[in-house]
């Protein structure tokens, strides 16, 4: 990524009341020049200090952007704990991809398969978790992840 990339949030989703003519009333003569004094009193700024108003560092805009554009690298980072690779404690990989596919839909994202999380977990974790193994829990034959915990609490990821 580029040095001086800057990253534009937008936070407010209106999904109810949607409003059709929106662009109607944005573009009217009125709203435009509003705007082009908004943009005049900033280009002034950006000449006078020869740069842009922007104080994230490129690190931190390469992980938001990572964690706006990216479910798994999400989930990863504000659903799991890593407990190490050498930790006997682990979760059913059915339960952890469950925890995930929660967090898609509370964001309205798609789900990427149970097999491209597994993916991604092994290459994002390399070294610091135990990996997918098999375990026998109750007389059955499950899939486990070992060296990580799910950090979710009853219905973290429900609107």
């Amino acid at each position: 990524m580029d040095k001086s990339l800057i990253l534009l949030e937008f936070e407010n989703v209106f999904e109810e009341n949607r409003d059709t003519t929106i662009i109607d009333k944005l573009t009217t003569e009125e709203e435009m020049s509003g705007l082009l004094n908004v943009v005049l009193i900033a280009l002034k700024r950006l000449i006078k200090n020869n740069e842009f108003d922007y104080t994230k560092d490129i690190e931190t805009v390469r992980k938001v952007y990572e964690l706006n554009s990216n479910t798994m690298a999400k989930f990863v980072q504000e659903g799991l704990e890593i407990i190490g690779p050498n930790n006997k404690d682990y979760e059913i990989c059915r339960d952890v991809y469950g925890d995930y596919v929660d967090l898609c839909n509370k964001e309205g994202r798609r789900c990427r398969t149970d097999g491209e999380l597994g993916t991604y977990l092994k290459m994002a974790l390399a070294g610091r978790w135990g990996g997918k193994h098999r375990k026998r829990i109750n007389g059955a034959e499950e899939y486990v992840y070992y060296g990580i915990r799910l950090k979710k609490q009853d219905s973290q990821w429900v609107a």
